[in-house]
């Protein structure tokens, strides 16, 4: 009941077709019941820079890593804004803001393309480019630390991650959800922390999460 479900749409000429894949069926659907829209509508020729990294997120979420690679790299050349009436442009500093914010958005996404395709070295440089602008912004610090993680583990480091989990995944609670509980039982093992680590696999498993290699059945 009262399940959420969100999609981001590409709408074209006077009608669109979609569709939205939802993990059980629904007892009923309504779209748009009180006639507004709860959505962001970029129009793509004028904001390219978004679209292309909406465009992008999606062919990620659907493991199409050449395209989400492409279209990243295209976001990242494109422009913030195209007008053709000056009198209708945004505020500049407002434009830079946005230009910062977003390419900071595409460098931490790369950072987790390029990890699991172990490129471990692109992807380290590409997460110190968006953390440089990300931890400024409290709603990033939960994906900084799960990717700095990641890069920690791969680089041999369980106990600096170990140590940063610990603390946004029991303590402070910022970091939440699966993939937090899972990273910190791989730190912990790697680490030597044993009550941690029954801790964490404990919270994974009920979250659904395959736990197999790290239990050892």
């Amino acid at each position: 009941a009262n399940a959420l479900a969100r999609a981001h749409v590409l709408l074209r000429g006077a009608s669109t077709e979609f569709s939205i894949d939802l993990e059980q069926a629904p007892r009923d659907f309504w779209l748009d019941p009180d006639k507004e829209v709860f959505g962001r509508f970029f129009n793509a020729s004028r904001y390219p820079k978004r679209m292309l990294y909406y465009q992008g997120l999606d062919a990620a979420a659907a493991g199409q890593v050449k395209e989400a690679e492409s279209l990243f790299a295209q976001a990242l050349a494109a422009e913030v804004e195209v007008v053709t009436d000056p009198a209708t442009a945004s505020d500049k500093q407002v434009l830079r803001h946005e230009e910062r914010l977003v390419d900071a958005m595409i460098e931490l996404l790369r950072a987790r393309l390029w990890l699991d395709q172990g490129r471990d070295g692109e992807a380290r440089e590409a997460f110190e480019r968006s953390r440089k602008v990300l931890t400024a912004y409290g709603s990033f610090q939960e994906s900084l630390a799960i990717v700095e993680s990641r890069l920690d583990l791969r680089n041999g480091a369980p106990e600096k991650a170990f140590r940063r989990l610990r603390k946004g995944v029991l303590r402070r609670g910022t970091v939440e959800g699966t993939e937090g509980y899972v990273l910190l039982a791989i730190a912990a093992r790697e680490s030597g922390h044993r009550d941690e680590l029954e801790t964490a696999l404990e919270v994974a498993k009920e979250n659904g999460a395959d736990v197999a290699l790290l239990t050892g059945g």
